[in-house]
């Protein structure tokens, strides 16, 4: 009797872990389509789906999805009230981790402020998360003899943009973050190739000398000092160039900038073999 007691229980476990892993989201993703809805009952127990005011689950859409061996990406569009917004989410067995993608958002005050973001894949490993800032400020002086503002009007409103890049690389068993550097020197005419991952609208038109300054101009803001005359030359005619080491490895640099060096480099190599080419 005893043993038949451990068989039922036995086989009642074996069953009980059966369903219990039919049920993890990471199997439920696997089946849903890509660019379809995702059953809203899965999207508010898993995804955090909120209701509109007459007690709707808001729609969530599938709009990427790359499955590993025990992970699985996915991209949603998640409705709201005032919006939607668009997310990355990392699964094994539930959610691990969610990083923003794409939102608007606009926030009153003294000074009118609006940040939106957006969201591009450059490779299929590779996504540029693009945030736009905007902000309206109100450049009148305040005048404390007479207890009130000078020059108030429209006319003394001013629009400042920003724009700020980061990245996701989506790897087997993780996704890491690729950020810009923290060191950029303002004054530096190609900021960019330190900030974001070149692509060809941002070097249209350049020469291949004004590429090799380009990827030049990294290595000096880390004060590497220049063995070629001409590069010592120019860069010592800047106020923020501080040469002060020998070498500046390829791991001293950020991630981005060493993508940036390596395409610079092939950008370079392209015009000066086309140049041969036509000579």
């Amino acid at each position: 009797m005893r043993a038949t007691i451990y068989f039922i229980l036995f086989l009642f476990t074996i069953k009980s872990n059966s369903l219990a892993q039919e049920s993890t989201f990471f199997d439920e993703v696997k089946k849903l389509q890509v660019n379809t809805q995702i059953p809203n009952e899965i999207a508010e127990k898993h995804l955090g789906a909120t209701r509109n005011y007459l007690g709707e689950i808001q729609p969530v859409y599938l709009r990427y999805r790359r499955v590993f061996d025990s992970l699985i990406y996915i991209i949603v569009d998640q409705h709201i009230s005032v919006g939607n917004y668009t997310n990355l989410y990392v699964i094994k067995d539930e959610v691990e981790k969610a990083y923003s993608l794409e939102w608007s958002f606009d926030q009153d005050g003294a000074n009118a402020k609006a940040t939106s973001a957006s969201y591009q894949f450059l490779k299929d490993d590779l996504i540029e998360v693009h945030i736009s800032t905007e902000t309206v400020a109100d450049t009148s002086t305040y005048d404390e003899n007479f207890n009130m503002k000078t020059g108030f009007s429209f006319h003394n409103q001013k629009t400042v943009f920003s724009d700020q890049y980061h990245y996701l690389q989506l790897l087997h068993s993780e996704v890491v973050i690729l950020e810009p550097s923290k060191t950029i020197s303002e004054q530096r005419k190609y900021k960019i190739a330190s900030s974001k991952i070149l692509n060809e609208k941002d070097i249209q038109n350049l020469s291949q000398k004004e590429l090799r300054i380009m990827r030049n101009e990294i290595f000096a803001d880390y004060g590497y000092i220049f063995k070629s005359a001409d590069m010592k030359h120019y860069f010592s005619s800047f106020e923020w160039y501080k040469p002060e080491k020998v070498a500046v490895t390829e791991e001293q640099l950020t991630a981005i900038e060493q993508l940036n060096v390596k395409y610079l480099l092939g950008k370079e190599k392209e015009i000066k073999s086309h140049d041969h080419r036509n000579n």
